[in-house]
């Protein structure tokens, strides 16, 4: 549909609002202070104060920031008064202005020790660069975001860099990955009560589920995301929520709901003039329309739509709605009409194909200059290099001879390092062989022998003669044989547990499913099990050792976590196994994490010596995610 071609994720977008010289009580009683950085800094603080709340005094008092920080002459506060600036324009879709303005805040706030700004203007710049297609620039500087912010306080503003990274692996289909950074955001989202934040991560958890056709998981997800919202009043996140409503119902095809929620956004957007969350909704509405075939409503909300997008100069989002208008003219039998918007979409397709090639061109000639500089500054150093030559050969000749023999000392512990890992692996493996033999010798010595004593019981009871009919209708007898066919399943459900032979009759996926679906019987629990593309099968010894990794998983959530949901996912691609194990259960501290007991250490030393990575995120009240990933392509069998 239209909507998703066109922007990929509601939480890119902000809000736009209108500029009223507006002021109340607490602005004018700021504006009447001395100048100083005093006054500069009560400004700041309630331009941030009223973004969300009163768009235009926010907009008014940022004016009277940047003439403020002009006297003051300090970098912090120019640049501050840049960034609101550029955030301004942000919103009003001009993103030539916006850049321009983040890139001058950064130059300002660049001299300056406030590393949390710094990387605000990186996390930005990556959305802007990402509104005009140019994929390098955003990842430029998301990764200086990022590198900014790991290991800091920031952890809210590191969300919002991990957000706009699942985005991307989402938009290049690595859905799984997009997925692990939506988990990361959530644990700690919750735990700093980052509502913002974990608003836009439960936004990309309904797509990742919408995405694999799960319907109740994406609702679940994008429902709590909108009673969050809701439940904050912040105006942006109850924005970003609707419009995942929007994608959802968009995504499974129910227009009622499509155009409800696209109606909702554009009358709340509306009211603060937010042109982004107009065009948004508009093209929902457009989206649900299509979907009940009514094609002059769908025609009449793309024209608005394409209205919104020329008017702020959004060539690639105008060019794709005239080759809808196209198609959707020519469903209703207007050749003259589909004609000349197809050649309107030509027209814009080429113009786009143009800039980028310009883009590139002018990239390619800054990097030529580039290099000739180098070569010239090169040239220009060499005659300095010759005089120093004979210094710089004695002293590397005595560093030599130091650096080979620490070489030689680092690279012998490293081969002790790696021996003795390696050890330890062959231990770990063989150990792993040595259980699964007295598994499998336990299940065969309990199928053949206790097994068939029991069978044999009651096969003698059955054959009791009739004249001894009042002894079969006895209380004690019925109970006896119902005692002895409970007793027959537990062994036979145990021997299955200890050896499972569908495991090797069938492979991981089916036995996995078989194994969920078992326990899906207790009223306590529900355990849904989804297994995506092709799986392959592997080797026995392998398979064996998933099953068991993931049996313990779920039956450490059936009883320990107090769950009622759990989600087992398992995916095969790019050479690589992937599980995910998801409860909503009471979790844990992550601080546990630190010191994890013989069970959890056992796990992870299986998964190690299966040359596996494991990934587990816990935190109090909010279930436990594990995410497993083996390298499977010496494994499949031929």
């Amino acid at each position: 549909m239209l909507l998703k071609r066109i922007v990929l994720f509601a939480f890119l977008l902000a809000g736009i609002y209108t500029v009223v010289a507006a002021q109340d009580a607490r602005l004018s009683e700021i504006l009447k202070a001395k100048d100083d950085t005093l006054k500069a800094g009560n400004l700041v603080r309630y331009i941030k104060q009223q973004l969300d709340i009163d768009p235009a005094k926010a907009a008014y008092a940022n004016e009277q920031l940047i003439s403020l920080s002009k006297t003051l002459d300090k970098p912090y506060y120019i640049g501050m008064g840049w960034f609101y600036k550029a955030y301004r324009h942000s919103q009003l879709m001009e993103n030539a202005k916006a850049m321009e303005g983040f890139e001058k805040a950064l130059e300002y706030l660049g001299k300056t020790d406030q590393l949390e700004r710094i990387a605000v203007c990186h996390l930005n710049l990556a959305v802007e660069a990402d509104k005009i297609g140019n994929s390098t620039l955003k990842m430029d500087h998301l990764t200086k975001a990022i590198r900014l912010l790991e290991g800091t306080v920031y952890k809210n503003r590191l969300n919002n860099a991990y957000i706009q990274m699942g985005t991307m692996l989402f938009s290049v289909e690595n859905y799984e990955k997009a997925a692990f950074y939506y988990r990361k955001v959530m644990q700690t989202a919750r735990e700093i009560r980052d509502t913002t934040s974990l608003v836009a991560a439960l936004y990309g958890m309904s797509a990742y589920m919408a995405n694999r056709n799960n319907f109740n998981a994406s609702y679940l997800y994008i429902k709590e995301a909108r009673d969050l919202a809701h439940a904050q009043q912040n105006r942006n996140n109850q924005f970003i929520a609707n419009a995942g409503m929007i994608d959802l119902y968009r995504k499974f095809k129910k227009p009622a709901e499509t155009i409800q929620y696209s109606r909702e956004l554009v009358q709340a957007a509306t009211q603060v003039n937010n042109m982004q969350f107009i065009l948004y909704g508009t093209i929902g509405l457009a989206d649900g329309y299509a979907l009940t075939n009514d094609h002059q409503h769908t025609i009449d909300y793309l024209n608005k739509a394409l209205e919104i997008a020329e008017s702020k100069g959004m060539i690639r989002q105008s060019t794709i709605i005239y080759k809808v208008l196209s198609e959707t003219y020519i469903k209703q039998n207007k050749p003259a009409q589909a004609l000349a918007c197809y050649q309107k979409y030509i027209h814009y397709k080429d113009s786009t194909s143009n800039q980028d090639v310009k883009r590139a061109a002018a990239e390619m000639e800054i990097k030529y200059q580039a290099a000739q500089k180098d070569l010239q500054l090169h040239k220009s150093r060499n005659y300095m290099y010759i005089t120093f030559a004979g210094l710089v050969v004695a002293i590397s000749a005595a560093a030599f001879f130091y650096l080979r023999f620490r070489n030689k000392k680092q690279v012998h512990l490293r081969e002790l390092k790696s021996l003795q890992q390696q050890k330890e692996i062959q231990l770990m493996q063989a150990t792993m062989q040595g259980e699964e033999r007295e598994r499998s010798r336990i299940a065969r010595d309990l199928h053949d022998g206790v097994a068939g004593m029991l069978a044999a019981v009651k096969m003698h009871f059955s054959s009791i003669p009739s004249e001894a009919e009042m002894l079969t209708q006895t209380e004690g007898y019925q109970q006896g044989i119902r005692l002895l066919d409970e007793a027959a399943g537990e062994l036979r459900k145990t021997s299955h547990n200890l050896m499972p032979e569908i495991l090797l009759q069938h492979g991981l996926d089916e036995a996995l499913r078989r194994y969920c679906n078992s326990l899906n019987n207790s009223k306590t629990i529900a355990i849904e099990y989804d297994s995506w593309g092709t799986i392959d099968r592997f080797s026995d010894a392998f398979e064996l050792s998933v099953y068991r990794i993931v049996q313990e998983l779920i039956n450490n959530i059936v009883k320990h976590s107090k769950s009622t949901q759990a989600i087992v996912q398992l995916t095969q691609q790019n050479e690589l196994l992937c599980i995910s194990i998801e409860d909503n259960g009471i979790g844990f501290n992550s601080d546990k994490m630190q010191t994890e007991g013989i069970g959890l250490v056992s796990l992870r030393s299986r998964v190690r010596a299966m040359n596996g990575k494991i990934e587990l995120n816990a935190s109090e009240k909010n279930g436990v995610t594990a995410y497993l990933e083996f390298e499977i392509s010496e494994l499949i069998r031929k």
